[in-house]
């Protein structure tokens, strides 16, 4: 991905006030970051009150699951996941940063991709996997590149609802899971974008801001 992203004259994993930034493009700051936007916090506390820090998230919109011999050496098989990732899924990491909109210094550029990721006989791995562990992820291909720079921007990815809605109605309409369509709005009403209206039974209401903040 940062081979990928590189343009000339880029400095890449150089160290700048006791951090390493994947790479830097003048006074830009790239940060190429697959999860645990977390992690980030200090850095961009560090960073953006003083430069523009550009964060690259890749989302696979379609992988492709291979499965390596022990030693590595031979490809056992190949298949297409089911998953399929979305632009949307974004918020699943700024739920942990929502705060770093409110800097004009900050912006995200979501690129769904597809890529293999490498599955490895060694029985080492995750339960889950039955053994296998996850040993590499390659990038076959970027698909679509969304940029966000504000708060406003994000909101875009409102899908339509009604004038007073709830996580349901969000998840429904957007064909998203519950859970992703909650971190969503959280995120919006974090960054003011809606406002809580009440409830309707158990669930939240909300509506749109009229100014955000």
């Amino acid at each position: 991905m940062k081979s990928w992203y590189q343009q000339n004259g880029d400095a890449v994993e150089q160290r700048l006030d006791g951090f390493v930034i994947d790479i830097i493009r003048g006074e830009r700051l790239i940060e190429i970051q697959t999860h645990n936007f977390g992690a980030l916090k200090r850095k961009l506390a560090h960073f953006l009150p003083q430069r523009s820090v550009h964060i690259v998230y890749p989302v696979p919109q379609l992988k492709w699951i291979v499965r390596l011999s022990a030693d590595e050496e031979i490809v056992l098989s190949r298949r297409r996941s089911p998953k399929k990732g979305r632009v949307e899924d974004i918020f699943n990491e700024l739920v942990r940063i929502p705060f770093v909109f409110q800097s004009s210094n900050f912006s995200v550029e979501v690129l769904l991709v597809e890529a293999e990721e490498w599955w490895l006989d060694d029985k080492k791995g995750s339960w889950r996997r039955k053994g296998w562990s996850i040993y590499d992820h390659q990038l076959i291909e970027v698909k679509h590149a969304h940029h966000f720079s504000s708060a406003e921007q994000l909101l875009t990815l409102l899908p339509p609802v009604p004038e007073v809605f709830t996580s349901a109605d969000v998840a429904t309409s957007g064909k998203l899971k519950r859970r992703l369509a909650q971190r969503m709005l959280y995120c919006f009403k974090a960054l003011g974008l809606i406002i809580e209206m009440g409830k309707r039974g158990r669930a939240i209401c909300y509506t749109i801001s009229a100014s955000p903040e």
